[in-house]
């Protein structure tokens, strides 16, 4: 079992099972591929041969997953993961045991063939267990996932101006084509007026086609200008550009802004994930000193980590220091994690307000010792004069304390 947790704990697992995932999905693809050209004929022998020893791989990985990581298996962070590729193997062993049923043992009604298709197309779906081991794909799925919610907006914006610029034109022509005498309604002007705006909706349809590229927006233009009026014509190509410009950059710069939070919080999330397994791993008495930090950095195990927050590994014992807030020489998993994420990208408000506010106690407590300075320079110039001290020497005492004074000072300074 050691040996197991070995295999199965280390960073090439999971391609090499992505690998298998990916060469599956690719032998369904020209397995379906083989389907739709020879519709009447049986599948070849290797198919169900590939198909087979693809399940039992995917089995043999999801038992030793099971085996090494036991109850965690379904509470770990990873638990969805695991219930996700639970399922598709169950339903890989369903779809392979129907292929070896003897013929009739199986309902052979449209419904359950169907079903059985179906099922297939699930272990397709295995693809995205790929996302998350590869950062630029899972990123991107993410942003789009979380963009969603600005894409219904967008829509419900577009359709309410669409809507009302709709009923403009509906009306509009609709009135143009009252005026028709008995032949213009037979000529092919008002059959494409018709066509293209006949009603409400059809109207909105064609103008979403223009928005949308279905259909090439000069083609209306033309239309209405030719049929309606040169003003009509105007009116339907400022409504394209103000579209195609405006609205449409707008929206664009709202995706861009969405898709940049979620890629910098995907990050952060898989920062932190980083983080919290190293931790675990190397640091068993929930303790990491500066010695055991150093040499992990020397290691490459904390590669990645170092690249997400642009430092070099040479700077391992500046970073170790700035994370250990209570400089007691090791780091607990919280005070670790907290530090390392405050050290990826750029500071925030809170962080320069906190610094401000440092900057400013520091130059109040200068500003009183200065102040206490001065005071006790003055005190030495009137005792000195009292004390029938040479005139000499005492001024060579007041400049010995200045100076003193000063350079203490200043040294206070700097190290503020």
């Amino acid at each position: 079992q050691f040996y197991l947790a070995s295999v199965v704990k280390h960073s090439s697992f999971d391609y090499f099972v992505s690998l298998f995932v990916i060469l599956n999905a690719a032998l369904i693809g020209c397995e379906t591929d083989w389907k739709a050209m020879h519709i009447d004929a049986e599948n070849p022998p290797i198919f169900f041969a590939l198909d087979g020893a693809c399940g039992l791989f995917f089995t043999f990985e999801l038992s030793i997953r099971m085996l090494v990581h036991g109850s965690k298996f379904w509470t770990s962070h990873d638990h969805a993961w695991n219930m996700f590729d639970t399922i598709v193997v169950g339903l890989q062993i369903l779809d392979g045991l129907a292929g070896v049923l003897p013929e009739g043992f199986l309902p052979n009604n449209p419904g359950f063939v169907h079903g059985l298709r179906l099922i297939r197309l699930a272990r397709i779906v295995r693809l995205a267990r790929v996302l998350h081991l590869l950062v630029e794909l899972r990123t991107m799925l993410l942003s789009i996932i979380g963009s969603l919610r600005s894409l219904f907006w967008a829509l419900v914006l577009y359709f309410m101006f669409i809507f009302v610029i709709s009923v403009y034109f509906t009306q509009t022509i609709t009135l143009e084509r009252e005026n028709m005498n008995a032949d213009d309604r037979r000529s092919e002007g008002f059959e494409r007026l018709e066509t293209y705006f006949g009603s409400l909706w059809v109207t909105i349809f064609s103008l979403w086609s223009c928005i949308l590229g279905g259909m090439d927006w000069a083609v209306l233009a033309t239309l209405l200008v030719q049929e309606v009026s040169l003003s009509t014509g105007i009116v339907f190509i400022f409504f394209v550009a103000f579209c195609m410009m405006a609205m449409a950059n707008v929206i664009t710069g709202i995706f861009v802004e969405t898709a940049m939070v979620h890629a910098e919080q995907d990050a952060d999330t898989h920062v932190a994930k980083k983080v919290s397994d190293m931790f675990k791993q190397f640091s068993p008495n929930d303790a990491m000193t500066e010695e055991s930090f150093l040499r992990l950095a020397n290691s490459m195990k904390l590669d990645e980590l170092f690249k997400a927050i642009n430092v070099d590994k040479s700077d391992a014992a500046t970073v170790f220091t700035l994370i250990d807030a209570d400089n007691s020489g090791s780091l607990d998993m919280n005070e670790l994690l907290d530090g390392w994420l405050r050290l990826r990208g750029s500071a925030k408000s809170i962080d320069l307000a906190v610094l401000m506010r440092e900057t400013e106690s520091t130059n109040n407590v200068l500003n009183v010792m200065q102040h206490q300075l001065d005071v006790m320079y003055s005190s030495m110039c009137s005792k000195t004069e009292d004390s029938g001290i040479p005139t000499t020497k005492r001024d060579s005492l007041i400049k010995a304390s200045s100076f003193h004074g000063k350079a203490l000072l200043k040294r206070l300074e700097r190290a503020g």
